[in-house]
């Protein structure tokens, strides 16, 4: 049983790893694509936004800027976000915290 305990633990402990190796780090990631800002993810971008995390989702089907680390992770350049609504004419916050 002990035997039986241990192999599934490995096994479970390579699909983590391999997980956490596919999502690249957010400063290697901004590095990349050749900014000296970072990348923030959609919880931190909503909380210096003021807003809730399903309007950054909104924002980001209605043509947001993000970059795609997986197909289902995103992060975004503060700039870059602020400049779309400016230009869309949506409301930014008065005060970015």
């Amino acid at each position: 049983m002990t035997t039986v305990v241990n192999l599934e633990h490995a096994r479970a402990r390579r699909a983590v790893d391999a997980h956490v190796r596919l999502v690249p780090d957010p400063a290697t990631v901004a590095a990349r694509i050749g900014c000296g800002e970072l990348l923030m993810a959609p919880a931190e971008l909503a909380r210096t936004l003021r807003v809730s995390m399903r309007q950054v989702r909104r924002w980001r089907t209605e043509g947001m800027p993000a970059v795609e680390l997986t197909p289902r992770t995103y992060r975004y350049l503060l700039s870059d976000c602020l400049r779309w609504l400016t230009e869309r004419g949506g409301t930014t916050p008065t005060r970015v915290a």
